[in-house]
């Protein structure tokens, strides 16, 4: 007999679940309780530019995102960066300073292009130098992203270049952010090979700048090609838009689960994948474990939007020769970075536009931040289009102790047999974490 099970959440997370749990033979509802599908995803066209909202792209070198799109039949539809502009820059003193070839997030691996760079000190290119020389961490648990960066390469890079390229990828403060949740490749080369360079450079990491931007990947019509395609394959009868969760609990005498949601709609279950911000799964166990709700309310999230604006190729001054920029705390500007989407990705942008995307606080005026690239890029004209989208309390923040933390909420999950915790608060904020934590909740569901 088919098992049935019901996703609460729309999102990337509640989507990879319920296909992998059709595809595995389940009975799926999949309830949302706003108007549309994939959460953060939001993929958009207007005046000829193709916009994202959420994210952009997903990194191939975790899997599952590529192994979903290739399973859904978009392979074809995969696009990668241009090769032709794989390098970033970072703000230094107003002006943008190219990020040195072969220098990954926070470590230099090529000698001449990082010797040449005018983003460092020679005080500080000495010291960032010494991790070559220095020993691994005798205990190799976990510590801040800030103090990695400290410990192993100075003061200098951090606030220069690996506090902004964090920032720029999590939305968090490094001072705070798990390393071991967040990096783990870093501890993983550290504990190696001693150095963090010397690890680098054996794997290989000497080409691109900043990011790896070799290995992210889109769609030719936007990430939201990727929501259609899942809502394609599922079954007509199991989505309901529009469809809060109410209420759910457990009957003692079945061990089935109850669901309310909407408009006094109910349906029972064997399983129910809760993939919601632990805040909203919070509210919904309270009602029968309290000390499990507590907790999952500790995990805080921080406030991110984005705004898009399309120009005249014209009326920009600068090359827009890389795939975008990020801002340093020091700089004291109203962005966190700046994606050049259109030179990014193709198709992006119409016949003589560009695109460009910023990242920004929740809330931040799009005035203050076009008068910010302005001055950056030298931009002379008003944008042609102007579109902004916040998305409050969506990234989580991963502390120091972050992983343990973890294992003591699923533990307390646990008693609870039948009630998965899915989402972006515990095992990553990516795309592909995300699908790949969601496919493995509904692999353990079918045993």
């Amino acid at each position: 007999m088919k098992p049935k099970v019901i996703v609460v959440g729309g999102g990337i997370s509640g989507l990879a679940a319920a296909l992998r749990l059709h595809e595995r033979g389940a009975d799926v509802k999949l309830i949302e309780a706003s108007h549309h599908l994939g959460g953060v995803i939001a993929t958009s066209q207007k005046n000829g530019f193709l916009m994202e909202g959420g994210p952009d792209s997903f990194i191939s070198i975790k899997p599952w995102g590529l192994d979903l799109c290739r399973r859904l039949g978009l392979e074809k539809e995969l696009i990668g960066t241009d090769p032709d502009f794989r390098k970033s820059f970072v703000v230094r003193k107003g002006k943008l300073v190219v990020v040195p070839e072969g220098f990954y997030m926070m470590a230099p691996v090529r000698v001449l292009p990082f010797l040449g760079s005018e983003l460092f000190s020679w005080p500080a290119k000495f010291r960032m130098a010494m991790d070559y020389f220095m020993p691994a961490k005798k205990n190799g648990g976990d510590e801040s992203v800030a103090n990695f960066i400290r410990r192993r390469f100075g003061v200098e890079a951090l606030e220069r270049v690996g506090q902004a390229m964090v920032a720029g990828v999590y939305s968090a403060d490094p001072e705070k952010l798990s390393l071991k949740s967040t990096f783990p490749q870093f501890l993983d080369i550290e504990q190696k090979y001693g150095s963090v360079i010397r690890g680098l450079r054996k794997a290989g990491s000497k080409k691109a700048s900043g990011p790896r931007y070799s290995l992210f990947l889109t769609l030719k019509n936007g990430m939201g090609s990727l929501v259609d395609a899942i809502v394609k394959r599922l079954p007509t009868n199991s989505i309901e838009l529009d469809a809060p969760l109410r209420e759910i609990s457990k009957n003692p005498q079945t061990g089935k689960w109850n669901a309310s949601y909407g408009r006094g709609h109910q349906v029972e279950a064997d399983a129910v994948v809760l993939a919601l911000s632990s805040p909203k799964i919070a509210d919904f166990v309270q009602g029968f474990d309290g000390d499990l709700a507590r907790e999952l309310r500790q995990i805080s999230y921080a406030s991110i939007a984005t705004i898009n604006f399309g120009y005249r190729r014209s009326d920009i001054c600068h090359p827009l020769d890389g795939f975008g920029f990020v801002v340093p705390t020091k700089e004291n500007l109203s962005l966190i970075g700046c994606t050049f989407s259109s030179v990014k990705f193709s198709g992006r942008a119409p016949e003589g536009h560009a695109l460009l995307r910023a990242f920004v606080d929740s809330g931040t005026r799009p005035e203050v931040v076009q008068k910010d690239l302005e001055q950056l890029l030298g931009i002379t004209g008003t944008p042609v289009m102007i579109q902004e989208a916040d998305y409050p309390a969506s990234m989580p923040q991963y502390p120091v102790g972050h992983l343990e933390y973890v294992q003591k909420i699923e533990s307390m999950a646990a008693r609870h047999p039948g009630l998965c915790l899915a989402g972006n608060a515990l095992h990553g904020i990516g795309l592909p974490d995300c699908v790949h934590q969601s496919e493995e909740i509904a692999e353990k569901i079918m045993v």
